[in-house]
Formats: structure tokens, C-alpha cells, sequence
């Protein structure tokens, strides 16, 4: 009796152990298996051919390379690629600052993959004759800027700017170009290397004004994908991508 009540208790710290042992393992792979097989990733088209393209591998392309999983890109004018992620027909979306409107249809993953120092300038054409050295300059001038992009709080709030949506980069430069607008608003992603390979005759200067702030940078997912349920993995998955870049 005692010997088979020793037995028992043995076999119950067995099985306990055991338990802990396996709840303590990394989930990482098991729940790799529940991934969709698809990620759809949507990047901003600024002209006829694609998107800008950096000179190191975004964040969001090793978070992606990770998942082991296939993706889709797709292209499209920034409004458009908002309207995708807000009924679910893309998944993900990189280089994005927080807003409450944008929260409404995202999980933003946290961390912010970097802290940026967000550089908004503004061009005009060479021959204008106004100059911009404040944002009261802005008032008289029609001001284009890409349709659903966010720059700083005074400009995205104004009531008294003139401001006139277009659709892409592409379309923003070449408004500016012909003097088709007095001035565009340009954030730092669109460089002034980029702007002048698109400017090839030169005409565009950039004015005295400039704005600069302090920006958290986030991926995020759509409540409206099915990677809406692995956003906590995703969330893990950036942070130890983040650790990894950082320790070295």
C-alpha cells in the first residue's frame, strides 16, 4: 500500500515537471504552423513603376522573411493602400505613424521600429515670386500634399490652408513642376535625391520653411485580415528582430 502511494506520488512530479517543462518552451513554432500562408503587404506607389525603394532592407521585409510565409506586395497610391488595409484586403503596413482615425482599422505593433525625426519641407518653382519662410506664407498658396498622408499637427488641422489632394508623388512633383500648384509639402522618405530625379530640369527649390518633430515609426495590421489574430506574435517577432538588429 505505502509502496504503490510512493509510486504515485512519483509519477504525479513526474507529470508535473514534464507539464512545466513543455508550457515553458518557446511557441514560436507551433504556432508558426497557424500562420495564414499569405501576407499581403501594401507600399505606397509613387510612380509609374513601383515605390521608393531604400538602400537597406526595410524592417518590415525581415519581420516578413521571418514568418516564412509568401507575399503579396501591393502597389498602390497611398489613400488607396489605407482603404485596403480598412476592409481587410491587405494585411500589414510599414513605415506609419499613430493616429487615433488610423487606430480605429489597425493594430499597431509595438515597439515603433525606430524613433525618426520627421523633416517636412516644401518646394516651389524656381521662377515663383513669394517666398516661404513661415507657415502664415503657406495661407495664400494653393498647397498640394499626397492624399491620406499625415504631416505635422498645424498643417493636417488647418481649415485656412488651401490645400489640394493629389494622388501620388509622381503627381505632387509634376504639379509643382508645370506650376500647377504654388507649392508641395514633402515628408523625409521623399528625399531631396529623389526629388531631383524626378526634377531633371532643376526647377524646384526647396523654401526656408521647414518643419521637423519627433516621431515614433510602427508596422501594422488590419482588424479586418485574419493576421489580426497574431498580432501579439507579430508584436514578439519585431521585438526580438529589433534586439537583434540593435545588438549589433
Amino acid at each position: 500500500m505505502f509502496r504503490n502511494r510512493k509510486y504515485s506520488l512519483r509519477i504525479k512530479n513526474i507529470c508535473l515537471v514534464t507539464a512545466i517543462f513543455v508550457f515553458s518552451l518557446p511557441i514560436n513554432n507551433s504556432f508558426a504552423d497557424e500562420l495564414p500562408a499569405i501576407i499581403k503587404l501594401v507600399k505606397e506607389q509613387t510612380h509609374d513603376h513601383g515605390s521608393i525603394e531604400l538602400a537597406e532592407q526595410p524592417v518590415i521585409d525581415q519581420l516578413i522573411d521571418r514568418l516564412n510565409v509568401k507575399l503579396e506586395i501591393l502597389y498602390c497610391p497611398w489613400a488607396r493602400c489605407l482603404k485596403l488595409l480598412e476592409s481587410g484586403q491587405a494585411d500589414i503596413v510599414d513605415h506609419l505613424y499613430l493616429t487615433p482615425q488610423r487606430q480605429s482599422f489597425l493594430i499597431y505593433l509595438d515597439p515603433p521600429y525606430v524613433i525618426q525625426n520627421a523633416k517636412f519641407r516644401f518646394y516651389k518653382h524656381k521662377n515663383a515670386r513669394f517666398v516661404i519662410n513661415s507657415f502664415e506664407d503657406l495661407l495664400p498658396l494653393d498647397v498640394g500634399h499626397v492624399r491620406g498622408n499625415i504631416y505635422f499637427s498645424r498643417f493636417d488641422l488647418s481649415s485656412g490652408l488651401k490645400k489640394i489632394p493629389l494622388i501620388n508623388h509622381q503627381n505632387l512633383l509634376s504639379m509643382a513642376i508645370n506650376k500647377r500648384v504654388d507649392t508641395i509639402i514633402v515628408e523625409r522618405s521623399l528625399t531631396p535625391e529623389i526629388v531631383a530625379d524626378f526634377d531633371k530640369q532643376g526647377v524646384l527649390v526647396q523654401s526656408n520653411f521647414t518643419v521637423e518633430e519627433k516621431r515614433g515609426v510602427y508596422i501594422a495590421v488590419s482588424k479586418n485580415s485574419r493576421w489580426s489574430e497574431h498580432a501579439n506574435f507579430l508584436s514578439n517577432e519585431l521585438k526580438a528582430l529589433i534586439k537583434t538588429t540593435s545588438a549589433h
